[in-house]
């Protein structure tokens, strides 16, 4: 009987030797194959052992090679920021991908808040125009270069018609922000919107003093191209330059037949406001 019980034991023994053994080599076997996988479980957050580095030398935060984890490459022009790929990628120029929008969906030229760049943010009363922080203008003014500040009328400017940088033609006006055909005028008279060929006397027109598009402002006259205080006048008179004021005769005035600046013509006399012979 006790011969029994210790080959009984003597198959069990052999049988937990045999399984022991067998143990040990999957351990030595997973650490001969999957080295990184071994050392990988004993990185620190954010730490990883990818292919071409040392133990735990990958930082998944930063690397561009391995954002987030290993092999996981960001395209050309972006970054990795907190182990996600991000930043500007290929896009045209005046565009990128800002925080908030989609992939080179910000116009850096016009956007207040990227103004020039991602996260350059404009002032209150600015705005963004052609990627720099500029004064909010009133309309139909504006800072262009070479300018002072809102000091570009986009109206009249024939060199910035209707937009800064925006030149007419040889020959061209800008009237109310478009350019359109001069014509053969003679001085003090132009082709404005809304008239006819050299219909426009820039003498006189308030609402094209001095150049098509100029506005007088309230209580003002427009007297040789320039937009004057008219002040309280009886009719008929009238605060013309190098007068007092109305002091100048609408009515019978030769150099102001009508309206200021309205000069007529050699062997012509001014009648109740109108040129004749």
């Amino acid at each position: 009987m006790v011969q029994v019980w210790i080959a009984a034991a003597a198959a069990v023994a052999r049988r937990c030797a045999h399984f022991a053994i067998v143990g040990l080599s999957s351990v030595l076997l997973a650490a001969v194959l999957m080295p990184e996988t071994l050392a990988q479980s004993q990185c620190g957050p954010g730490q990883a052992t990818c292919g071409g580095g040392g133990t735990c030398a990958t930082n998944l935060n930063t690397d561009p090679s391995n954002c987030g984890a290993c092999g996981m490459q960001c395209v050309t022009g972006q970054t990795c920021s907190n182990g996600t790929c991000s930043g500007q990628t290929q896009c045209g120029p005046g565009r990128a991908t800002c925080s908030g929008g989609g992939a080179c969906a910000t116009i850096l030229n016009t956007d207040p808040h990227n103004c020039g760049a991602c996260g350059m943010q404009c002032a209150a009363g600015q705005t963004c125009s052609n990627g720099t922080c500029q004064a909010q203008c009133s309309p139909g003014r504006a800072t262009c270069g070479g300018g002072g500040i809102c000091a570009t009328n986009l109206v009249s400017d024939p060199h910035n018609c209707g937009a800064c940088g925006m030149q007419c033609a040889a020959g061209q006006v800008c009237s109310k922000g478009t350019c359109v055909s001069q014509g053969q005028c003679r001085p003090g008279l132009a082709t404005c919107g809304g008239g006819g060929t050299c219909a426009t006397n820039l003498v006189s027109d308030p609402r094209n003093c001095g150049a098509c598009g100029t506005q007088c402002g309230a209580g003002q006259i427009c007297s040789k191209g320039t937009c004057v205080s008219q002040g309280q006048c009886r009719p008929g008179l009238a605060t013309c330059g190098g007068g007092g004021t109305c002091a100048t005769n609408l009515v019978s005035d030769p150099h102001n037949c009508g309206a200021c600046g309205m000069q007529c013509a050699a062997g012509q006399i001014c009648v109740r406001g109108r040129c004749v012979r």
